[in-house]
């Protein structure tokens, strides 16, 4: 179903279907709104985050905040670039999204997200970091 969807925004709308994607991910973030009333610190809120993702079946991630300078996160098995390994071109949006709502959300800290490892190029996983 999601290659479906995804392949038809990228295919009807380019990159601008790959905004769409974007913002999809990105909202996405705010169902997990309810995280932020937990006391717990924000590197705890965030894998709490991750967790519920996992749950979904939409991978299995890793987390790196060393510092609190930025954010990265390892996805083996990432449910998005599973479903659109057949797409030329495609750039992973939905998950550059989550992340980056993520971020803003429990970290209360605007970054970009940028995707240095890719399963879809013959990684062994995904790789996100956000600054």
């Amino acid at each position: 179903f999601l290659s479906y969807l995804f392949g038809a925004l990228y295919d009807t709308f380019g990159a601008g279907g790959l905004s769409i994607i974007w913002m999809m991910g990105r909202e996405s973030a705010e169902s997990m709104r309810s995280l932020k009333a937990l006391q717990l610190n924000p590197n705890d809120k965030v894998n709490v985050a991750l967790i519920q993702l996992q749950l979904l079946g939409w991978g299995k991630y890793e987390l790196e905040m060393p510092d609190n300078k930025y954010m990265g996160v390892k996805v083996h098995d990432n449910f998005e670039c599973l479903a659109t390994k057949g797409l030329k071109g495609y750039q992973s949006s939905f998950m550059r999204g989550m992340f980056t709502g993520l971020a803003s959300l429990l970290l209360e800290k605007k970054s970009n997200c940028m995707e240095k490892k890719c399963i879809r190029n013959g990684d062994p996983y995904c790789e996100y970091v956000l600054e």
